[in-house]
C-alpha cells in the first residue's frame, strides 16, 4: 500500500497509530506504524495474538509481565500471545514499527480511536 492510499492516523492513548497491513490485506498479521510523545503508551493489557516492536527513533520501554526493557533505534522486542505488557515513549518521544500475530489489532485500535 502506498503512503497516499494509508488511512489517517488512529489516535490511541495519547499517542498515533498508522495501519500499514490489516489482518484483511494479509490474511495472518497486521504491520503498523506507531509515534508519540514521551510517557504515551497504553496501560497494563493481554491480548491473544503475538505483538513485535522494533524501534525506529527514540526508546520504547516495554513491561512484559515482571521484566522491564529499554528498546533503542533499531531492538526488537517480542511478546506472546497471553502475556500481560504495556508500553511508553521514551524522552523525548519515539517511534516503531509494530507486528502482530492472528487477530484484529486494527479493529482493537480503530474502536479505542471512536
Amino acid at each position: 500500500m502506498s503512503t497516499a492510499a494509508r488511512e489517517r492516523p488512529l489516535h490511541v492513548a495519547g499517542f498515533d497509530i498508522t495501519v500499514l497491513a490489516s489482518g484483511t490485506d494479509t490474511v495472518g498479521y497486521e504491520v503498523f506504524y506507531q509515534a508519540g510523545p514521551a510517557g504515551k503508551g497504553p496501560g497494563p493489557h493481554a491480548h491473544p495474538w503475538d505483538e513485535s516492536f522494533f524501534a525506529t527513533e527514540g526508546t520504547v520501554i516495554c513491561g512484559v509481565e515482571d521484566t522491564e526493557i529499554v528498546a533503542g533505534v533499531g531492538d526488537f522486542v517480542h511478546i506472546p500471545g497471553g502475556k500481560t505488557h504495556q508500553y511508553r515513549f521514551g524522552s523525548p518521544g519515539g517511534d516503531m514499527l509494530s507486528i502482530t500475530s492472528r487477530g484484529n489489532a486494527s479493529k482493537m485500535y480503530e474502536d479505542f480511536d471512536r
